[in-house]
């Protein structure tokens, strides 16, 4: 995790973290058909292995019904992540353990023990995942930042504040950046977006984004 700003506006980033890319993995290299929604992303950016024979048509369905729910679940524990309190005694660390825990650890997630066929899926994939997303850590990865340049966000961050006639430590926002294709972004919450790193990447879409997340999170 990312964190820019001074004592006044916040902005806090994640676009190294591997569990979410496990996620889309999962549900790429599987081929499952997923529930569609706003806070679904596209497919993963680079080449995705068919690991679709590990199984079944129908664990294959079964564990498609579920990915959303997990995959929503992911993003709201990264979110809470980023407002993680050093104090491990702190009640805001005590609600983002627990919510790791309600996703599940690797390599046996247990927490998924009420979706067996998704829990097959995330365990028999997990290892060439992580080789996957290493391996996407050391190429494509290195060629884009997959963040939003400080500059555009202490920018907007400071428009947003004078625009809106507000105290700028006031002005406070969060995002999870995922290696995904395309310009795509989605407002998860008040304050908090999930996007592409090509959204990050195009000056139009990154202002466009850090201004609705600024904006939103005002009327938290």
């Amino acid at each position: 995790m990312q964190l820019a700003g001074t004592t006044s506006w916040r902005f806090a980033e994640s676009a190294r973290d591997s569990l979410p890319h496990v996620a889309l993995f999962v549900r790429d290299a599987l081929g499952l058909a997923v529930p569609p929604g706003p806070a679904v992303p596209p497919p993963l950016a680079g080449t995705v292995p068919d690991r679709r024979a590990l199984l079944s048509d129908q664990q294959r369905r079964e564990a498609g019904r579920h990915w959303t729910g997990w995959w929503a679940a992911l993003l709201d524990a990264e979110l809470q992540r980023q407002e993680e309190r050093p104090d491990p005694d702190h009640p805001v660390s005590w609600a983002v353990r627990a919510r790791r825990e309600e996703v599940g650890s690797p390599p046996d997630f247990a927490a998924l023990a009420d979706r067996p066929a998704l829990r097959r899926a995330v365990v028999d994939t997990f290892p060439e995942a992580l080789r996957w997303v290493d391996r996407l850590d050391a190429g494509h990865r290195a060629e884009r930042a997959g963040s939003f340049p400080y500059g555009l966000v202490r920018q907007v961050a400071e428009d947003v504040a004078f625009d809106r006639q507000v105290d700028v430590g006031a002005v406070r926002a969060s995002a999870v950046v995922l290696e995904v294709e395309g310009r795509w972004w989605h407002l998860l919450a008040p304050g908090a977006v999930v996007c592409s790193a090509g959204a990050t990447a195009d000056p139009h879409t990154a202002h466009l984004v850090l201004r609705r997340a600024f904006e939103s999170g005002l009327r938290r």
